[in-house]
C-alpha cells in the first residue's frame, strides 16, 4: 500500500527528531545532515518535513511539559524512552498547531510507534494524545 504524503512527512520528522535527540546536534544542522542518508525525491516532502521538524525542535520543552502530568501508574518523564518522546513531540505539535484531524494524528503516530516499538507503546502514545486533546478542549470552552 502506498503511503500518503503527510504520512511520509511524519515518518521523516520522527526520524529527524530521533537523530536530534541521539546525536545532540544543533537543531539547525539536522535538516542538512538528515537528508544525506535518506532518499527522498519529492522536494515538497523535504521542505515540509524540515519546517515541521524545526518548529518541533524549537518547542521541545513546551511539548514535553504538555504530557508530564498525564503519566500514570508510577511512570515519570525520565522513564519514557527516546522514541516515545520523539513521537509524542511530533504528535502533540501537530495536535496543537495544525488543523490535522485527531484520527490522522493518532493513526500515523500510532503506526510509527508500532513500527519502531510495539503495540503497547502505540496505545500509550494514543492515550497521551487523547488526554492532551481533552485538556485543550476544556481550556478552549
Amino acid at each position: 500500500m502506498k503511503k500518503q504524503f503527510r504520512t511520509i512527512i511524519r515518518e521523516h520528522v520522527f526520524k529527524m527528531i530521533y537523530q536530534y535527540e541521539l546525536l545532540g546536534d544543533s537543531y539547525n544542522t539536522v535538516p542538512k545532515t538528515y537528508w544525506l542518508s535518506e532518499e527522498e525525491n519529492n522536494k515538497n516532502v523535504v521542505n515540509e518535513a524540515n519546517e515541521l521538524f524545526l518548529n518541533i525542535a524549537k518547542n521541545k520543552d513546551l511539548l514535553d511539559n504538555l504530557y508530564k502530568d498525564k503519566l500514570k501508574d508510577g511512570w515519570t518523564f525520565e522513564r519514557i524512552g527516546i522514541i516515545e518522546k520523539c513521537i509524542l513531540r511530533a504528535a502533540l505539535y501537530e495536535l496543537l498547531n495544525t488543523k490535522t484531524p485527531i484520527y490522522a494524528i493518532n493513526n500515523d503516530y500510532g503506526q510509527i510507534a508500532k513500527n519502531y516499538t510495539d503495540d503497547k507503546i502505540a496505545s500509550f502514545i494514543r492515550g497521551i494524545i487523547a488526554a492532551v486533546e481533552e485538556e485543550e478542549k476544556v481550556k478552549n470552552k
